[in-house]
């Protein structure tokens, strides 16, 4: 199964995402943390998850955390204005 998912790029499946959701909304950042790494390691390049992570990380106040994933998005899309411009307000 997670062959199957790896090969057609989803990270998770639906119940993970709606229980990592759940754990972010509810400021349990341990759990939310454990998930999108585990999300992250089946697709390291799902931009969605990268940019939940640099969520997560801001909330948490780990600036350098941020930038990391924010580079990681930027290495993926050069051109994402999103990253850029989230990038520059936490530098």
């Amino acid at each position: 199964m997670v062959q199957i998912l790896h090969r057609i790029r989803i990270p998770v499946l639906p119940i993970q995402t709606l229980q990592v959701f759940k754990f972010h909304q509810k400021k349990n950042y341990l759990e939310a943390d454990k998930c999108y790494e585990e999300a992250l390691s089946l697709n390291p390049q799902h931009l969605q998850t990268l940019f939940n992570k640099v969520s997560l990380e801001y909330q948490k106040r780990n600036t350098e955390s941020c930038v990391l994933y924010l580079n990681q998005i930027l290495e993926i899309q050069p051109d994402n204005q999103k990253a850029k411009l989230l990038l520059d307000q936490v530098l």
